[in-house]
């Protein structure tokens, strides 16, 4: 069986329903997601390529790490849980910055994915040889240019390396935004 995960609305209120995560991407149900946005100084992220066994796009770059958030959870747990899951990274709560909520609404034909994200960035001063990938989620890590990852997901040539529902405009941006802010780089 599959985890499951709380049914909320769009505005992340519980609506009483529990589901196995893979119903609610069936169904197009509202449910809630951790994300990790993991900020490197000097203007970086760091992405992770989507392992090629996963169910739902395989072989893209994510910009952000995280997860479902799993009935009985919440957001900061799954951050948490997740960051140790897929890269070996053990981190405490003060560690992760808040940058909102968001609403990531996207389809890939046979799926639809309704995410009410909890977006949290981390500043990472490790180095990438310290970070241990669980190769059931990811299969590379990759440090991007904040500059040259927006060039990448806004150009119509690129914009497939990336995973559709996390590049979807305008969390992609705002997110970014916010980022740019919080560590100092002008917009």
């Amino acid at each position: 069986m599959d985890e499951l995960v709380d049914v909320v609305d769009s505005n992340d209120a519980p609506t009483g329903k529990k589901k196995e995560k893979i119903l609610v991407h069936r169904d197009g149900d509202w449910h809630r997601v951790s994300h990790v946005w993991i900020v490197i100084p000097g203007g970086y992220l760091l992405c992770q390529k989507r392992s090629n066994i996963k169910i739902h796009y395989s072989g893209v770059w994510d910009v952000i790490h995280g997860g479902h958030v799993k009935t009985g959870s919440n957001y900061l747990e799954t951050a948490i849980e997740e960051l140790k899951e897929e890269i070996g990274l053990n981190v405490n709560s003060k560690d992760l910055i808040d940058l909102g909520l968001y609403k990531v609404d996207n389809s890939d034909g046979k799926y639809r994915f309704r995410d009410v994200c909890q977006a949290f960035m981390l500043i990472y001063k490790g180095k990438l040889d310290d970070l241990k990938i669980d190769n059931d989620e990811v299969s590379e890590l990759k440090i991007f240019d904040i500059d040259e990852l927006s060039e990448l997901v806004h150009n119509p040539k690129t914009k497939n390396m990336f995973l559709p529902g996390i590049v979807q405009m305008p969390y992609f941006d705002v997110a970014i935004k916010r980022i740019k802010e919080i560590i100092g780089i002008p917009q």
